[in-house]
């Protein structure tokens, strides 16, 4: 199950935090959701993007691609997650991806192609 715990849209951008609530365990993924225009706007190969805008957000980028959690969403997101080997859920709090996700969102906005 996913749980929308975060979402701002601000200057034509999107951030996101969700949760993944599987079996016994819940984990957060955090998102930056970019505008139609974007020169990585529609880019579905997560890892060519990470190393692109190399991000060093927590564990590179997992995910590209729409949501289902946003009805009518114009966004194209880049997301990663806190569910590698070795990640701990109380040290991966709302902060500290909070933190993560701010600082995929500078990365992408100084973007430029």
């Amino acid at each position: 199950m996913k749980e929308l715990e975060y979402y701002w849209e601000q200057d034509g951008y999107c951030r996101m935090i969700i949760i993944i609530h599987y079996e016994r365990q819940s984990w957060r993924c955090g998102y930056v959701g970019v505008p139609e225009g974007h020169p990585l706007y529609g880019i579905d190969d997560y890892d060519s993007v990470d190393n692109e805008i190399q991000s060093d957000v927590h564990g590179g980028l997992t995910f590209a691609g729409r949501t289902d959690l946003i009805s009518e969403c114009k966004y194209w997101f880049f997301g990663f997650d806190c569910n590698h080997f070795g990640d701990n859920p109380k040290k991966c709090d709302y902060e500290y991806v909070r933190g993560e996700v701010d600082k995929l969102l500078k990365v992408i906005k100084d973007y430029k192609k």
